[in-house]
């Protein structure tokens, strides 16, 4: 199954819900309504855990789509530097 950021919402809206309180929870991934408890905790934690790196695979992050735009801009040169630098700094 292929997950979407919206699945990682549900997810992690399901995950605060169960923190402060609620019993059971229910949630939409993808065209599924699931249910979880509270001793399904673990269970929906390493949930988001797969679909936070399966998400991260396939859809841009804000500074991918930053870098992205600033490089079309009119001086992208200088903007590739800038977005270069800082993307440099970022991953190290």
């Amino acid at each position: 199954m292929a997950f979407t950021s919206t699945d990682l919402q549900n997810i992690e809206k399901a995950l605060l819900e169960l923190a402060t309180g609620a019993r059971v929870v229910r949630l939409s991934i993808g065209d599924r309504l699931v249910e979880y408890g509270q001793a399904q905790l673990n269970d929906l934690k390493r949930l988001r855990e797969e679909v936070r790196a399966e998400t991260a695979q396939v859809e841009p992050t804000n500074l991918e789509m930053e870098e992205t735009a600033a490089m079309e801009m009119p001086g992208s040169s200088i903007s590739r530097l800038i977005i270069s630098s800082i993307s440099d700094a970022i991953s190290t």
